[in-house]
């Protein structure tokens, strides 16, 4: 396990600790369940790494004192759906009831879909979005067998339970024929709140369940509208390749921290993948939906004026930078202000 540049780690640089998820990440978890543990309620003690079965090995078997199985995923990048899909099979080989999901971040599309299954199966079985990351610290952690120790602190956070995804409001047949133009309406007054603002010089509104705007680099847009029957202000990236969306994403996610002072509620999500084509976002939500009352859809068309108008001002200047620093290298082939992608 490799100690080096510890000092200047930054909080989810995980790999620079466990550079190998299988060989360094996991046998240090099942070393500290007591961390883990801590971060979900529940005591957990080791069965076995590696626990073989028809579904394949599941990382960690564990169990709480009154023997109930617990079921251990983890990952050193975002969450993805092949460990997901994983997760769940390997606890079903092992009938476990509780299931614990390790990663250094989680996706929304991702945490939806977990809220929605402990909702489905609240009285026999229990999932976990567990985060983690590692600080510097002083107090030197353990690794365990070499005897070594390294200056971090690895700090686990159980983030499903932050995670509330309200229900659209039930509508009469005449409302859901309605809102083809309620969402028409809504998007003529957004846009004429942002052309005072001197945000766009557009006048007709785009059909669809949201506007975009140019960036001015080809296949990143910034957006509002209703994503997931939810207002949404995101800058969608889904340029030519998955590799080239990843590591435009990726790159953004380097500066969260700064972002995140702007808005605090700013969110890093994959919004869809089609074909060889990945669509990420950077965005905030909130709750409504196009079908509310006249008085919550202006109160909502307010903030969508605000907040996509601070979203662009608090991601062009870094957008800027990490697009020419790609260009520089020669990595990115861009054509400016020729428009963007509809997301």
């Amino acid at each position: 396990m490799s100690n080096k540049n510890i000092g200047q780690l930054e909080p989810t640089s995980v790999r620079t600790v466990w550079p190998d998820e299988a060989l360094d990440f996991t046998p240090w978890l099942a070393r500290n369940l007591d961390l883990l543990g801590e971060a979900v309620g529940v005591e957990l003690s080791l069965i076995e790494t590696e626990s073989y079965g028809w579904s394949g090995s599941l990382d960690i078997l564990a169990e709480t004192p009154d023997r109930v199985r617990v079921a251990i995923e983890n990952q050193l990048e975002p969450s993805d759906s092949d460990h997901f899909a994983r997760l769940i099979g390997y606890a079903a080989n092992h009938d476990s009831r509780i299931l614990i999901w390790v990663a250094p971040r989680f996706y929304n599309y991702h945490l939806r879909i977990l809220s929605w299954l402990n909702s489905a199966m609240a009285d026999n079985t229990k999932i976990y979005a567990v985060a983690v990351r590692l600080e510097p610290d002083g107090d030197l952690l353990p690794t365990g067998g070499d005897g070594k120790s390294l200056g971090f602190k690895a700090v686990f956070e159980a983030i499903e339970s932050h995670v509330d995804w309200s229900s659209p409001p039930v509508l009469t047949g005449e409302e859901r024929e309605n809102l083809p133009h309620k969402r028409r309406l809504f998007f003529q007054r957004l846009l004429g709140d942002l052309r005072h603002e001197g945000f766009t010089d557009r006048t007709t509104p785009r059909a669809g369940r949201s506007q975009s705007f140019p960036s001015g680099h080809t296949g990143i847009a910034y957006n509002a509208g209703f994503e997931w029957s939810r207002p949404f202000v995101f800058l969608s990236i889904s340029v030519g390749n998955r590799a080239e969306s990843a590591r435009i994403f990726d790159a953004l996610s380097e500066y969260r921290a700064e972002l995140e002072r702007e808005l605090p509620d700013l969110q890093f999500d994959v919004i869809g993948q089609h074909g060889g084509w990945r669509k990420t976002s950077v965005g905030i939500t909130r709750d409504g939906h196009i079908g509310d009352p006249d008085e919550t859809l202006d109160e909502i068309r307010a903030w969508m004026s605000d907040r996509i108008i601070r979203l662009k001002d608090a991601v062009e200047p870094l957008l800027k930078k990490v697009m020419g620093q790609f260009q520089s290298e020669g990595s990115y082939r861009d054509y400016p202000n020729t428009g963007t992608l509809e997301p």
